[in-house]
């Protein structure tokens, strides 16, 4: 068995003022996320890999504004998480980093997304609150994301990032 490639990720927990977040519905089925490989959609938080030589937080602001075309400041890392994915290039290990940001009157647009594949998977996009998220049949990724989100949203921030399973 091959080790997996390394790429460290980056992600953003968007707030806007209404205190919903910004998540992204992907579909790609060429790729396995082996923690949690049911197939189809799932809406996730905008993010992408560190480039070599990059900080985590400017990777987090340059992913944000190619898949969102938004520009916010990146604000505190909130969680980890670590995603072992099979892809038509291997398999992969993904150590994530999830910033919180906030949007003031965003706009979405796809006008700098810049990867193929990425535009190929990409389904959608909303602004979710957390009670939507509570009862909605929909897949999220982190898993829990509204029991995440709730306190974010009530302005109570972890003194350390939290290590999600």
């Amino acid at each position: 068995m091959t080790s997996p490639q390394i790429r460290p990720a980056a992600r953003v927990v968007l707030l806007d003022e209404q205190g919903r977040v910004l998540l992204i519905e992907i579909d790609d089925p060429t790729v396995v996320n082996l923690a949690d490989p049911s197939p189809g959609p799932r809406w996730v938080t905008p993010g992408g890999g560190v480039d070599a030589g990059e900080r985590h937080k400017d990777a987090a602001r340059r992913v944000l504004w190619e898949e969102t075309g938004i520009k916010a400041a990146i604000g505190p890392w909130m969680w980890s998480a670590e995603a072992r994915l099979a892809t038509p290039r291997g398999m992969w290990l993904l150590p994530t980093r999830f910033y919180l940001a906030r949007a003031v009157s965003p706009t979405v647009t796809l006008d700098h997304l810049v990867d193929d594949a990425e535009r190929a998977a990409y389904r959608g996009h909303r602004w979710w609150t957390v009670a939507d998220i509570q009862v909605s049949p929909d897949h999220f990724v982190p898993g829990g994301l509204a029991d995440l989100l709730a306190p974010l949203v009530a302005g109570e921030l972890p003194t350390t990032p939290i290590l999600l399973p």
